[in-house]
């Protein structure tokens, strides 16, 4: 099990799949979006890059928005819906979308 520091936290990483194991909040634990896992339910909380942000706002995909993830693709796309809406993500852009994952619900803190 190898382990990395997400956003002042650490992370341990076991199969492809984080979980906060040190530092989560009441809110849940806080990572980038391409690091969820299908089923996971997430809140987004901001964007790192500004193009990236345009982009993400004119598709509904700002901040605050609940999202679940749908799939991820091996080496591929972020898969989320929320609403009606289904879209693919990209790996470059799914690494600067910051997200929560929502507490109580699968992918809780420890939970795989």
């Amino acid at each position: 099990m190898t382990s990395g520091k997400t956003s002042g936290r650490i992370m341990a990483k076991s199969d492809t799949r984080y979980q906060c194991v040190i530092g989560s909040r009441p809110g849940g634990c806080r990572l980038r979006l391409d690091q969820c896992w299908t089923g996971q339910r997430l809140v987004v909380q901001s964007v790192e890059d500004g193009l990236v942000r345009d982009m993400a706002v004119r598709i509904g995909l700002g901040a605050g928005v609940e999202v679940t993830c749908q799939t991820k693709l091996p080496l591929g796309p972020v898969v989320l819906t929320w609403g009606d809406q289904e879209i693919a993500v990209g790996r470059g852009i799914a690494r600067r979308i910051m997200v929560r994952v929502q507490r109580g619900r699968r992918g809780e803190a420890g939970e795989p």
